[in-house]
C-alpha cells in the first residue's frame, strides 16, 4: 500500500491551453503527490501561472480560454460541472500580491470560516488565532486585530493572505510567484512557512527563482515554452537533470 504522500491527490493528463488562438501549454502530463512541495520553474512566461491556475479553474475567468486534456483531483475529473466554490476551498491560492480584503485583520482571517458556516463568535476567534499564529503572524497582530491591513508590511500583509487561506483547511495550497515584492527577510519567513505547511497540506509553488524552488521544494517541473521539459525529484532536476535545456536553465546559462 503507498504512503500517503506517495498517492497522488492531483493528475494532470495531456493538459492544453490556448488563449484565443495562442497555445501557452502543450501537452503537459504530471502526478502531484500529497504533502509534498511541488514547484514549478522557468523563465517568466513559460506557462507557470497559466498551469497553477487551471487547478482550481481561475482560469475559467479569462476571456477566450479554451482547453483540452484532463485535470483529476483526488482521481475525480474537474470538468464544467465542478462547483467551483467548493473547489476553491479544497484548492486555495496565494498570489504574487497580496490580495486583502477591505476589512479588518480578523475579519480577513475569518472570511472563509464564516461562508462556511461558521457563526459562533468562540470558534471563528479560535480559528482566527490557530491560523494566524500557524504564519508566525499573532504575535505582531494579536493587539490590532480590528484595524485593517494596511499598516502591515508587504510580508506581514502575504502572511495575512496565508492565515485566510489555511482557516477553510485547504487540501491543496498554491502559491504563485509568492515572494517576488517581497524582500529577502521576508521572503525566508513564506519559505520556511511553506516547509512546515507539509504537515497539513500539500503545496504548489510557481517561481522562476531557481534556488528558491531548490530550497522549498520535493519535486520540481521545468517549464519552458510551454511545455514541461523535465519533473522528478528536486534533487535530481538540480544536481544530475536529463535534459539539456533543464541543466542550462538551472545553471543559469537559459532564460
Amino acid at each position: 500500500m503507498l504512503s500517503e504522500k506517495e498517492q497522488s491527490i492531483l493528475s494532470i493528463r495531456n493538459l492544453n491551453i490556448w488563449y484565443g488562438d495562442a497555445q501557452i501549454l502543450s501537452s503537459l502530463s504530471f502526478e502531484v503527490q500529497q504533502k509534498q512541495v511541488t514547484a514549478f520553474i522557468g523563465p517568466a512566461n513559460c506557462g507557470k501561472s497559466t498551469l497553477v491556475r487551471c487547478l482550481n479553474r481561475l482560469n475559467d475567468f479569462v476571456p477566450n480560454f479554451r482547453s483540452t486534456g484532463e485535470i483529476l483531483f483526488k482521481g475525480v475529473h474537474l470538468g464544467t460541472s465542478t462547483d467551483t466554490t467548493a473547489l476553491r476551498k479544497q484548492i486555495g491560492m496565494v498570489f504574487r500580491r497580496p490580495v486583502l480584503f477591505r476589512c479588518s485583520i480578523y475579519e480577513n482571517v475569518a472570511y472563509g470560516a464564516r461562508i462556511s458556516g461558521v457563526n459562533q463568535a468562540a470558534h471563528l476567534d479560535t480559528i482566527v488565532e490557530k491560523n494566524l499564529r500557524k504564519t508566525g503572524l499573532w504575535g505582531a497582530v494579536e493587539n490590532i486585530l480590528d484595524e485593517t491591513p494596511e499598516q502591515l508590511s508587504r510580508g506581514q500583509q502575504q502572511l495575512l493572505c496565508i492565515a485566510r487561506a489555511l482557516a477553510v483547511d485547504p487540501e491543496v495550497l498554491i502559491f504563485d510567484e509568492p515572494c517576488g515584492e517581497l524582500d529577502p527577510i521576508e521572503t525566508v519567513k513564506i519559505e520556511t512557512l511553506v516547509r512546515d505547511l507539509t504537515n497539513e497540506c500539500t503545496l504548489i509553488f510557481a517561481t522562476n527563482k531557481r534556488r528558491q524552488a531548490a530550497r522549498v521544494s520535493d519535486v520540481a517541473g521545468f517549464l519552458y515554452g510551454g511545455e514541461l521539459i523535465e519533473f522528478g525529484a528536486t534533487e535530481k532536476i538540480f544536481t544530475n537533470p536529463q535534459d539539456n535545456r533543464t541543466e542550462q536553465y538551472v545553471t543559469g546559462r537559459l532564460g
